[in-house]
């Protein structure tokens, strides 16, 4: 599940990701268009939604782009979230990273491991664990 305004800001950032992951712009936006989207679901969070959470209001006070991912990964928790910003969202319990799907290279050939962290629903409890989900192409 992801937050509008976070897709929104990931496609305003995409040359920006590109060139941290070494891969053309062209490929990853059509890597996030046709591999990982059809599986993503989109969702636009009321406002009274995004604030029923105090650790997401926290995320907001560090870096309001990260708000609208950190209402929904406090709505959500416990659940992974893409991110290598354990600053921001450590109040959520993100502390360590996950191996996601062992290498994002399982899911989308060419590019770099990808990094997820585990959102907890006490603060401080990051984790490690494997995921593997047929969601994110694996059997």
């Amino acid at each position: 599940m992801m937050e509008y305004d976070t897709l929104a800001e990931t496609g305003e950032k995409l040359p920006k990701f590109a060139g941290q992951l070494g891969v053309p712009a062209a490929d990853l936006r059509r890597m996030i268009n046709d591999d990982w989207l059809p599986h993503v679901d989109v969702v636009q969070l009321p406002a009274s939604m995004r604030q029923a959470d105090p650790r997401a209001l926290e995320v907001r006070d560090r870096d309001r782009n990260d708000f609208p991912a950190a209402a929904v990964a406090a709505l959500l928790s416990p659940c992974l979230l893409l991110t290598r910003n354990y600053k921001h969202f450590g109040v959520l319990g993100v502390g360590m990273p996950v191996v996601l799907a062992e290498k994002s290279t399982d899911m989308a050939p060419g590019l770099p491991s990808t990094d997820a962290a585990k959102v907890s629903p006490e603060p401080a409890m990051g984790g490690c664990c494997c995921f593997r989900s047929a969601r994110a192409g694996q059997p």
